[in-house]
């Protein structure tokens, strides 16, 4: 994330009443704003990592998970309802796949069922190994 960008999320942040900034003097250096979260920030945060339906694409896991798990790692907040959250999801995603799968009549088809059926299996292979090493 560019400079700027983080500079217009953290404005929207303030904007939303999200955050809260305020001007720091620093020696020797221009005063600096320190954000803080309000308490609707904090409130929005733990919603945002304890979701309850997050994405099962492996590009989101990629992105919104491990962004969720590292949140709750550095803030030391649990992290496993993270971990089984996303691990639940996969899970019923995996049941909606297979069942679908019984019902396909063409090659192509039972071909991409079956890539997105190995996908969300080695996700929640990859989701217990992250449980393992966290603990």
């Amino acid at each position: 994330m560019s400079t700027s960008q983080l500079y217009a999320v953290l404005k929207r942040l303030e904007v939303e009443e999200y955050i809260s900034g305020s001007q720091v003097e620093v020696p020797d250096a221009p005063p600096r704003v320190m954000y803080s979260l309000t308490k609707m920030g904090e409130d929005r945060l733990l919603a945002w990592l304890y979701d309850q339906d997050p994405p099962v694409s492996i590009h989101k896991i990629r992105v919104m998970f491990l962004s969720r798990l590292y949140i709750a790692l550095l803030l030391q907040l649990p992290f496993e309802d993270v971990v089984n959250q996303q691990n639940l999801i996969l899970q019923n995603r995996l049941k909606i796949l297979e069942n679908e799968k019984l019902i396909l009549t063409t090659q192509i088809e039972n071909l991409a069922v079956e890539l997105m059926i190995r996908q969300i299996e080695s996700a929640i292979s990859w989701l217990q190994y992250c449980k393992s090493i966290l603990v």
